[in-house]
């Protein structure tokens, strides 16, 4: 059987973002969404969630971008300016490598994170991470320990197999990322045998991240073999806080169309795969706002 997870990453990002969440959740294939813990916006997504029955939602885990949950004076190397964690994940991983970070500030803004989550009522799904920094050697450990001690199933091992076919449009992650990303998932372990703690069988995502038009998107779904899939999408509305504060040139817009389509959904039926969520895409509500 073909199972699919389409996961929306960065909940709580803007109002926009999260527009473009619900509706790609209430009116298209999207089954669940990552979200982000530590924004301004944490108590309108909270609302919002509640709204939204069947979503399945795990915790974004941040290390950049952002302030952190704890007090900045108790995390000093995550947040070196006094204030913010550092803006990229180069700028992290130029700390991180070289020792400047210490283990033991980030498991416990990871745990306050997902505690602050928890207990506004959020049962998380799963653990993935903010530009996918969970997979560092190190942050895995981590992030397993985190999530059986909070009995959450699921992490996010974004491994992508194999190159895009020819027919497919060309990746929009630029190669050194890429090159990056699949280095450090090479490097991460899977869960150990037995564990209660799971991840999908199968990956995608990465290359089209940012700009999952409705083109790469049926392309992508040609593309599910048997077993359990995940894939990750980026849907959201242009609001002024999205244009101003993440210039990162995603196309929010276009993926949130892309999971609304009736395209999406025929290719979905005549693929025969299986969403996990509680209604069938081939009877999807209509009326999607934009």
């Amino acid at each position: 059987m073909k199972r699919l997870l389409v996961v929306a990453d960065d909940l709580g990002l803007t109002p926009g973002v999260n527009a473009g969440i619900a509706a790609a959740f209430r009116e298209g294939i999207l089954t669940s969404a990552s979200l982000l813990a530590n924004t301004a916006h944490f108590t309108d997504t909270i609302a919002l969630v509640r709204e939204l029955p069947g979503l399945k939602v795990g915790i974004h885990l941040s290390l950049v971008g952002g302030r952190p949950v704890l007090p900045a004076s108790r995390v000093p190397s995550l947040a070196p300016g006094g204030e913010r964690f550092r803006e990229s994940w180069r700028r992290f991983l130029a700390a991180w490598l070289p020792g400047r970070i210490r283990q033991e500030e980030v498991r416990a803004e990871w745990r306050a994170q997902i505690a602050r989550a928890s207990e506004a009522g959020i049962r998380p799904s799963h653990l993935d991470s903010h530009r996918h920094l969970h997979i560092a050697p190190a942050l895995w450990r981590i992030t397993l320990d985190l999530a059986r001690e909070f009995g959450i199933p699921r992490v996010r091992i974004p491994r992508e197999p194999g190159l895009p076919p020819a027919a497919m449009p060309p990746p929009a992650t630029p190669p050194t990322r890429r090159l990056v990303r699949a280095a450090l998932a090479r490097l991460s372990p899977s869960p150990p045998p037995g564990s209660t703690v799971r991840h999908c069988d199968h990956f995608f995502g990465i290359l089209e991240t940012g700009h999952l038009d409705l083109p790469a998107l049926l392309a992508v779904l040609r593309r599910i073999p048997e077993g359990w899939s995940e894939l990750i999408t980026h849907p959201g509305l242009p609001d002024p806080e999205l244009l101003r504060d993440y210039p990162w040139g995603y196309s929010w817009e276009a993926e949130a169309r892309a999971l609304v389509s009736e395209e999406a959904r025929q290719e979905i039926v005549r693929l025969g795969i299986t969403l996990d969520r509680p209604w069938s895409p081939a009877v999807a509500p209509a009326g999607f706002p934009i």
